[in-house]
Formats: C-alpha cells, structure tokens, sequence
C-alpha cells in the first residue's frame, strides 16, 4: 500500500482519533520525565554539531533536541524546522531497534514503532532520516554521517520541490 493511499490516510487518521486518549497520556506520563534521557554520545554530539552547522549557515532553521511536540506521545531524537514548507527528523537508530538486546518481543515491538512513526512523519511530509549507529561512541563516525545530513540539508535549500520519505545512512 502506497503511503498517499487515499486509505491509507482514512485508516491512519481513524488510528490516531481512537488513540489520542492514550497518546495524551503517555505524553504527560512518560515523555516529560524520560526526555533526552536516552540519548547515547553519538547523537548528543550529532545534536550539538548540527545545530552549531545550521545556525551559522542557516539561520532560519531551527534545530531541536528531543522534540515531543511534533508528535504527541512520540519523541523525534533530532528536528530542523524550516519555514520552506519542509522539515527533516532525524532518529538515532541504536543496535536495540535490530538486535533483540532486551529480547525478541522489545525488538518487535520497536521495530513496529519505528515503522509507525515512519508512516506518521511521511503523512506529515517530514523527510526522515534514519541513522544507523551499532557502536559506542565514536565522533569520526558521527561526523561521516553528518556530512551526509550536511548535504541533504543543502539540496533541501537549493530545492524548488522537495521528496518526502525515508532515508538510512
């Protein structure tokens, strides 16, 4: 099923209506306390170094750390807001969403909310980029996976139309 399935969208938004109860709980239960406490040295690091990037090369744009207001319930690792009708999330992704670490039932159920918040972000036009880190800290990798972010922010700028969707580096 295509993700701009007219369908689709009715199931999705039926999916959030009948959910909203529980997001708003979550959100006020779990997201304010958990928030940012996650955040392995790899991605805090990305965090600081892109926002450093942005803002001196693009003032307009906003980054944000560990966003839980773009999707209530949900946190986005890393936002860049802009004003060109555009938006780019960025998800850390640590070993645990493709290693059982915590066990196959963990891994399952992050891997579906993973694909959730895919389909969600894409209804809402935000590209999305998946980060694949397996290691600990480690700045040369992070900065490999920022020039690529560096770029994509680039093309994004220089764009008169901008493609939607998902991205793994």
């Amino acid at each position: 099923m295509r993700y701009d399935d007219e369908r689709f969208k009715h199931k999705l938004n039926y999916m959030l209506e009948k959910s909203k109860p529980l997001i708003e709980a979550k959100k006020k239960v779990q997201m304010k306390k958990r928030q940012g406490k996650n955040v392995s040295k790899n991605e805090k690091y990305c965090f600081v170094r892109l926002e450093s990037h942005v803002s001196e090369k693009y003032p307009e744009l906003e980054v944000v750390e560990s966003d839980i207001d773009t999707m209530p319930g949900w946190e986005i690792d890393i936002l860049v807001k802009s004003p060109y009708g555009w938006n780019i999330a960025v998800e850390w992704d640590g070993a645990y969403h493709r290693k059982p670490i915590y066990g196959e039932s963990k891994l399952r159920m992050r891997k579906a909310q993973d694909e959730y918040k895919n389909k969600v972000l894409h209804s809402m036009k935000y590209a999305l980029i998946r980060v694949v880190d397996n290691g600990s800290y480690n700045p040369q990798f992070v900065e490999t996976k920022l020039n690529k972010i560096f770029e994509i922010i680039d093309d994004f700028m220089e764009a008169d139309v901008v493609a939607f969707g998902k991205i793994e580096i």
